[in-house]
């Protein structure tokens, strides 16, 4: 797996060459984030990626905050670890799960 190092929004992430993995966070999602007040509380990014959500959340909810990303699939799961270690967050604590009620090899979207 070739990976390559890009640069969003003051952020450097690491993703797959090639791939169509998404490296910004709509518009209407920073606005949200720019109308509440999240300073201190706890969000779950669920299907987390690369961890650029994830990322973005860890500045709304500050250092008292804490994200908590769920990323299934092993290899994106391993690159979300490296985004948040490369952007030096320690407020993100990822998992190698998916959020789901289901059980087995096959409960969700694998590329």
């Amino acid at each position: 797996m070739e990976t390559e190092i890009v640069k969003w929004e003051g952020f450097v992430l690491k993703k797959i060459k090639e791939d169509n993995v998404s490296v910004h966070v709509e518009e209407n999602i920073l606005e949200f984030l720019d109308s509440i007040d999240i300073e201190g509380k706890s969000v779950i990014d669920g299907g987390g990626s690369i961890g650029v959500y994830a990322l973005v959340f860890s500045y709304s909810v500050g250092n008292s905050g804490r994200v908590y990303c769920y990323e299934m699939q092993g290899v994106i799961y391993d690159l979300c670890k490296e985004n948040i270690e490369l952007n030096k967050r320690k407020n993100i604590v990822c998992f190698n799960l998916a959020l789901t009620d289901k059980t087995g090899d096959n409960i969700g979207y694998t590329a």
